[in-house]
Parts: C-alpha cells; sequence; structure tokens
C-alpha cells in the first residue's frame, strides 16, 4: 500500500503543477510509472475518485477561487483551465457547483466545503488506513439541546454569552459533565459573518447562561471521528468533497452533530 500510496502521491502533484495545461489520463499515469489501465484502477482506489474526475474537479474548484477573488473574464478563465469554450466551462462548473460562473460571481463569498481541496499525503493517508470506515446511514427523530453558543470571527472565537472563552474546547470546559453532542451551525457563508456557530449541550446546570437549540428530523451520515483532532478536517473533506458526490445524496441542513465519537452530517436524496 506505501507504494501505491507515493505513486498516486506523485500523481495529484502531477495534476496540481498542470491544472493550467492541456494533459491526459495518460500523462499523469506515465509521470507516476503505471500503464493506464492500472493506473485508473489504483488512482480510483487510493484517492475515492477516477483520475479524470479528480483533475476536473480541481480545475473548476480553482477556477472558481478565481471567479470568486479576481476581475479576469469568464472566457480568460475558461480558456486558462483548458475548456474549449465558454459554454462547456458553463455546463460543468454548473453541473459541479449547481451554479452557473456568473451566478458564482455575483454571489460572492462561497461555502468552501463545495470546493475540492488539493488532497495531501495526510488525506490519501487517512482514507486508505485500516481503521478508515464508511459511515452509516441512521435517521434520527428531532430532538433540543441546551447549552452554550459562540459565533467564530476571523479564526478569534467569541462567546455569544460574552464570557471570556477563547475555544471550544474551553467552553466544553465548563460543563460539570462532557457534553452530549456539539452542533457545528453553516447558516450563511453569504453573510459578513461567515463562520460556524458552535452549540453544545450538557447533562447538568453550569453558571453560565444557556440557549435551547432545536434540531429537526433527519436522515444522517454518520462518520466516525478521528482520535486526534488535526485529523478531523481530512474527514470533512472527504465527506463533503468526495463520499457526498458519489453517494447519490445531497445535504440536507448546514449543520454538523458530533455525538458518540461520531460526525453525523444530514442528507436527503439529490433530486
Amino acid at each position: 500500500m506505501s507504494t501505491y500510496l507515493r505513486a498516486m502521491e506523485t500523481a495529484v502533484s502531477f495534476i496540481e503543477d498542470h491544472l493550467q495545461d492541456e494533459i491526459f489520463v495518460a500523462d499523469i499515469a506515465a509521470a507516476a510509472s503505471y500503464s493506464l489501465y492500472h493506473f485508473c484502477r489504483v488512482f480510483n482506489q487510493i484517492v475515492h475518485h477516477p483520475p479524470y474526475d479528480y483533475l476536473m474537479r480541481r480545475r473548476l474548484s480553482a477556477a472558481a477561487l478565481e471567479l470568486q477573488d479576481g476581475n479576469q473574464r469568464i472566457i480568460d478563465i475558461a480558456f486558462a483551465y483548458q475548456f474549449g469554450s465558454p459554454e462547456s466551462f458553463s455546463r460543468a462548473f454548473r453541473r459541479l457547483f449547481d451554479q452557473l460562473p456568473t451566478q458564482w460571481r455575483k454571489q460572492g463569498v462561497r461555502d468552501p466545503r463545495v470546493l475540492m481541496n488539493r488532497l495531501t499525503s495526510n488525506h490519501l493517508a487517512q482514507r486508505n488506513h485500516d481503521a478508515f470506515q464508511r459511515p452509516t446511514l441512521v435517521k434520527k427523530e428531532a430532538f433540543t439541546v441546551a447549552g452554550l453558543m459562540m459565533i467564530v470571527q476571523d479564526d478569534a472565537e467569541t462567546a455569544v454569552s460574552g464570557s471570556s472563552i477563547q475555544s471550544v474546547s474551553k467552553l466544553q470546559q465548563q460543563f460539570k459533565q462532557p457534553p452530549s453532542h456539539t452542533i457545528y451551525h453553516y447558516p450563511d457563508y453569504w453573510a459578513e459573518q461567515g463562520k460556524p456557530v458552535f452549540v453544545g449541550s450538557l447533562a447538568e446546570n453550569t453558571e453560565l447562561p444557556l440557549v435551547s437549540q432545536t434540531i429537526p428530523a433527519h436522515e444522517y451520515a454518520c462518520f466516525p471521528l478521528p482520535e486526534l483532532d488535526g485529523e478531523r478536517p481530512l474527514l470533512t473533506d472527504y465527506i463533503y468533497q468526495t463520499w457526498l458526490a458519489q453517494s447519490g445524496y445531497k445535504l440536507a441542513a448546514l449543520l454538523e452533530v458530533e455525538q458518540d465519537q461520531q460526525l453525523l452530517v444530514p442528507i436527503e436524496v439529490a433530486g
């Protein structure tokens, strides 16, 4: 497996170096020193995407960032990322993001979870580790939690209650018992706030003011949380950029629930 991982890291690096160049899957296979047939099979196994699908998702995600942040003409961005015409670029963009490039640019700041990040060696190692598990699907009835809430702003966390709590972990430490749920909301990436809201439920009261939150009934995809906090972003990349894209489901609500060492993502059948 380690040989395959190193070869696919080479393939991913080759793709990243040539996002704006005319390349074919055979070129990527050659960079990894594999035959085309063997390369496609191994890439799909290790990366969890067919090579052409990964290439297109990375090109479109890079183009989306340029649409969002720059002033280049859409036609120039389309040609830069090897689309033969603005029409083919618009069709591919809409299939991936459910919006035309013009709509995306007008919308402004977007939920970054929908963009395909460059997969690192850590991404590949996690999704090919023996402990990595596919999700289970469960249905949960509506439930209400009472706890503490904070809003994340500009990478600095500020508690809504006005306390001096500076991090989610410190917020959790205010509970007399460990919180039974941790809920991350992603309410509005198009607003100035643009960061998740945290709500923690608790079994016993605290001296701090509490808020209550009712979560509607949903079906959830349940993923085991990694033991290390630093690996959580790798898992969420897998969920939003790989698993959802291939599962036939879409997000039913912009939130995540942590419960019993699992990350629960609300889903519904994609229409």
